[in-house]
């Protein structure tokens, strides 16, 4: 399962579901120390995994969206 931390409140994490959308809460000691509002993770073999690169180009295509966008 792919998920983007939608944001942080205290010790919770609040991540939604790529494919599905539903928010889901996790807490913050079960994912990695690294993480910030947009962080993307996948759960696989019972733990939680950065997504840099993944992370990375969905951030780029979110910024060129939104400088077309501008341009209009």
């Amino acid at each position: 399962m792919k998920l983007v931390v939608d944001h942080i409140e205290e010790d919770i994490v609040v991540c939604e579901d790529l494919k599905t959308q539903k928010l889901f809460e996790i807490e913050r000691v079960k994912l990695p120390n690294d993480i910030s509002d947009g962080t993307m993770l996948e759960f696989k073999n019972d733990q939680y995994e950065l997504l840099v690169d993944e992370e990375k180009e969905r951030r780029e295509n979110l910024r060129e969206r939104f400088n077309r966008l501008k341009e209009k």
